[in-house]
């Protein structure tokens, strides 16, 4: 069993970010465009292949192709240790309660292949992830 590694889109909020790193410390979280990360010019289906050799779950506010390009991902024979696309206007605390749960309630195999949105739940928008 591993510990869900973590990588950002460069659109994900930060605020996302700092209670993961406060409450897991020593969980991996890393953003596109840093040290031993795809590059932000990276497109979905390399950041899919990236993700998929580096073990690490992607958390993605890509909407539109995200879905579609995870889906072409695994048709061609890949897997993926798992992506999370944040719903448009997201409760920023939905999203965070939902990813501390994710950190602290399974592990990375838990989520090879599984495409969803967050929050899980519907939630009223407020403060957008």
């Amino acid at each position: 069993m591993r510990p869900v590694r973590l990588l950002f889109d460069i659109h994900v909020g930060r605020k996302l970010e700092r209670p993961l790193r406060r409450d897991f410390p020593n969980t991996e979280l890393s953003r596109l465009g840093k040290p031993h990360t795809p590059p932000c010019t990276a497109t979905d289906p390399e950041i899919l292949l990236w993700c998929e050799q580096n073990q690490t779950l992607f958390v993605s506010g890509d909407r539109k192709t995200m879905p579609r390009h995870h889906a072409d991902h695994l048709q061609a024979g890949h897997h993926s240790w798992g992506v999370f696309v944040l719903r448009r206007q997201a409760s920023l605390k939905g999203t965070i309660d939902d990813m501390l749960a994710v950190l602290g309630a399974s592990d990375a195999e838990d989520w090879i292949d599984f495409i969803d949105y967050l929050p899980f739940r519907s939630s009223a928008p407020s403060q957008p992830a």
